[in-house]
């Protein structure tokens, strides 16, 4: 029987893992402790949708904090050229700052 987990269940999976498990530990645990629902055909493709907003919603929360990570850097060194650091992930990829001072940002 195929279920979608809705929290994380210990050696089956992590929360909206689909998986394939034996009917009886389905229908006499899983569902009924609300650890598991059916993986219909409705709720797969909620599943789907839920996941893609959730996907929608960290993209967001990604973009929102690079932007504040770039603000933050801004103000606290100090850059004159206000330069963008597009390609900031790791402090050792400062080499993309066309920036003057960048010399001051050493690892």
């Amino acid at each position: 029987m195929k279920i979608i987990l809705t929290q994380d269940v210990k050696n089956l999976g992590h929360k909206d893992d689909v998986v394939t498990v034996k009917d009886g530990y389905a229908r006499n645990f899983l569902i009924p402790t609300g650890k598991a629902k059916l993986a219909s055909e409705g709720a797969m493709k909620m599943l789907a949708e839920d996941m893609r907003q959730r996907a929608f919603k960290m993209d967001k929360l990604r973009k929102d904090a690079e932007a504040l990570a770039v603000e933050w850097f801004y103000h606290q060194f100090g850059c004159k050229s206000r330069c963008i650091w597009q390609n900031l992930r790791i402090c050792n990829q400062f080499a993309s700052c066309q920036c003057v001072e960048r010399q001051r940002f050493r690892c």
